[in-house]
This record gives structure tokens, C-alpha cells and sequence, in this order.
């Protein structure tokens, strides 16, 4: 579906509501999906892509992978492989809740069987309910296919935006195309965790005037939808994990570097992401350092020597509000570097945080889940306790 084929942007807009047809395959794989995993795709269908498989990680080598995707496979057929391959992506974006240890949540046997009372029988470890590239879902989530590996219970559920085709700038309606987007829970078992992840995208602005919807609100939104499809199979409210003590655990185990802050200082403020990181902690510290100096030359005993300004503002933002906050920190084995922005939404919204990772694979979101796990359980002083710090 594609804007360049209706009379008007209203007319796009009713038909991507109320009259949803096929999703064009090449411009839902190249706008939402990475090159490797459309290499992982075609290595899956033994398409035999050479020459495409080295053509780089950009948008042009992602175009150019789901153009030919798309020459080669049916339109059903793609969303029938979208539909199982998914369940093995990693997403960019990802929000956690704590699994509850009752029924039927207490084992992958009991959470099939409960499946099975709620009419999903797996076959052969997988289910499948309707194609989301030929019978495309709404703005709501809905579950498409559901998997079960290992330790792990996959849901995979989609939903469509409109988006922008690539290098078209978004000025003009007839450049927007309906996109499915994928969004998968999966129930950790083992670390007692549920994770609901998707990929990064943007919206034009255009869309809806009357009410644009920030970043992260738009992934908020589809976070909140997948979950409320996923608690009406089984009936449970799932908790929040404590991102502070996530940050928090990062930081000292880890030695997290501060990155900077996207900061909201007026309620009406909205950011979209395109918003620098303020790097406070390296800004706060030369601030404080100068001001040593200086009272040092003055040979002046000042009460402002003894704070810590970094702290101080930590705290503030710590029961306040903070737009978002970024992270480096060597997680794993290996000790790669990882960008972690957390977002946490507009002030009020009682949207939980997200986090977004700058590279995400199977051994990332592993050492994340880890991590997150343990943060759980860790009983530190909080450094940034304004009660303590104004003393």
C-alpha cells in the first residue's frame, strides 16, 4: 500500500484504516529490517544472493537485499517466512517485565498447556495465526505466530504504521507506504524475565498533524499494546524491572561511562531523539574543578567545594524526571562496547522506560538479560540519595 496510489493523504489514511490490502514486500524488508538479518533471511531460503551478501551494511545494501528478496520469493511466501524467521531477531529497541514464578508461568510445560486451553496448539514447536504481509494487521498488535526453543516461549506479534520510502524526504504523501512491524515477547524462563522488543523506525510527521507522537511514545504505545494482547491469554498483570537499578548496576559492576542526557526542561516541551546528549557528568565535573581552583586562588573554605555537582544533579534527576539517559558499558566475555539509551518517556505518561542499544545480536541481548537479572537482586547504597546529599 502506497500513498502514490490514492487521490489524497485522507484517502491513504481511510484506506490504511478500514481497507488494508498487501504490504509491498521490498519496502517492508528494506525499511525495517538490517542487512544482516535480510542476509540471514536469504541464507535461510538458500537464496543464494552473491554479490548482494557483501554489499555493505547501509540502507542502499538493505534496499538492494529486499529488492531482490522480493523478485524472487511470492508476497505469501515472505510473510510466511517473516512469520517463523522473526522469532530469531534481535531488535534494537527492547522493554522488560518481571515473570511471575505461579502458574503457568512456573514452566514452558505449563505455559504450552495453557496455550492449548486458550485454542493455540503448537505443531512442530510453532503456530502460526495469519500473514502479516497479505492480511496486515491494524495500528493495535496483533499475534501473529508463536514459537517455542529451548527454555524460551516466543510470541511474535505485528502491527502497521506508515512510514516514509528511503531518500524521499517524507515532504510528500505519495513517498508513504504501510509497514508491518514486528514485535516479539519472548518469556525467559530461566531468568525469570519477559522481554518485548522491535526494531527502530521513523514515522513522518506528517501523518496525523492534529497530534504528532513523539519518540518514545510511539514505541510506548506499541509496547503497551502487545502486552495487553499478551495478558488477555493468560490473565496476568506483569510488573515493571527497576531500571534505575539497572543503571545503577551497569555503573558499578560494570563501570559504565555516563554518555550524556536528553533533558526535558519544559513539560511541553517534545523531543524526538534528533536532540544532542548533553554530556553532564564530564560538564558538571569541569564546572566543579574550576570552581576549586578558584577558591584555592582566594583561599576561600566554601560550602559548594564539598558537593559534588554530578551527584547533586543525579539525585534531582533521580526523583524528577529525565527524558533519557546513555550509557557505555563492556558487558560479556568479550568486553564489547554497548550504547544503552534508556527513554523514559514524557513526564506523566506511566509509560515504563526502554531501552535502546546501538547493536543488538543473540550474545548481546543474552549478556542484557544477565544483567538486568542480577540488577534485580542488588542491594547497594544508592550514591545519588538528594535526603543524604543535602545534608
Amino acid at each position: 500500500m502506497h500513498g502514490f496510489d490514492y487521490e489524497s493523504i485522507e484517502d491513504f489514511k481511510e484506506a490504511c484504516l478500514y481497507q488494508r490490502e498487501k504490504l509491498s514486500p521490498e519496502d517492508v524488508l528494506g525499511r525495517i529490517y538490517t542487512a544482516d538479518q535480510l542476509r540471514y533471511f536469504s541464507e535461510k531460503e538458500d537464496l543464494n544472493l552473491i554479490g548482494f551478501s557483501t554489499a555493505g551494511s547501509g540502507l542502499k545494501a538493505r534496499y538492494k537485499l529486499a529488492k531482490e528478496i522480493a523478485k524472487r520469493l511470492p508476497i505469501a511466501k515472505i510473510g510466511m517466512l517473516l512469520s517463523e524467521i522473526d522469532h530469531e531477531h534481535y531488535f534494537r529497541i527492547m522493554s522488560l517485565r518481571k515473570l511471575p514464578k505461579e502458574r503457568p508461568f512456573d514452566s514452558i510445560r505449563n505455559s504450552i498447556r495453557h496455550l492449548s486451553n486458550q485454542n493455540i496448539s503448537l505443531k512442530n514447536n510453532f503456530k502460526s495465526l495469519f500473514n502479516g504481509i497479505t492480511q496486515p494487521a491494524g495500528r493495535n498488535c496483533k499475534l501473529e505466530s508463536v514459537k517455542e526453543e529451548d527454555d524460551c516461549l516466543s510470541f511474535l506479534f505485528s502491527c502497521t504504521r506508515v512510514l516514509a520510502i528511503p531518500e524521499s524526504g517524507g515532504a510528500s504523501y505519495e513517498d508513504y507506504f504501510l509497514a508491518r512491524i514486528p514485535v516479539l515477547i519472548r518469556v525467559l524462563f530461566n531468568k525469570s524475565l519477559l522481554e518485548i522488543s522491535m526494531p527502530f523506525f521513523f514515522e513522518p510527521l506528517k501523518v496525523d498533524s492534529r497530534s504528532i507522537i513523539n519518540i518514545p511514545d510511539r514505541f510506548q504505545l506499541i509496547v503497551e499494546s502487545a502486552l495487553l494482547k499478551f495478558m488477555k491469554i493468560f490473565q496476568y498483570e506483569f510488573k515493571p524491572v527497576n531500571f534505575r537499578k539497572f543503571t545503577m548496576f551497569l555503573e558499578t559492576e560494570y563501570s559504565a561511562e555516563d554518555y550524556g542526557w536528553r533533558i526535558e526542561p519544559l513539560t511541553e516541551a517534545a523531543f524526538d531523539l534528533t536532540q544532542g546528549v548533553i554530556p553532564l557528568k564530564n560538564i558538571l565535573t569541569k564546572f566543579s574543578n574550576s570552581i576549586n581552583r578558584e577558591c584555592e586562588r582566594r583561599k576561600i573554605n566554601h560550602p559548594i567545594q564539598q558537593i559534588d555537582l554530578y551527584k547533586l544533579f543525579r539525585a534531582i534527576k533521580e526523583e524528577s524526571y529525565t527524558y533519557s539517559m546513555v550509557l557505555k558499558a563492556q558487558l560479556g566475555k568479550r568486553k564489547g562496547d554497548y550504547i544503552f539509551s534508556v527513554l523514559y518517556g514524557a513526564p506523566n505518561s506511566k509509560y515504563f522506560p526502554l531501552i535502546v542499544i546501538n547493536k543488538n545480536r543473540e550474545s548481546v541481548a543474552k549478556n542484557i538479560w544477565e544483567a538486568m537479572a542480577d540488577s534485580q537482586k542488588m542491594r547497594y547504597r544508592n550514591p545519588y540519595k538528594l535526603t543524604k546529599l543535602l545534608k
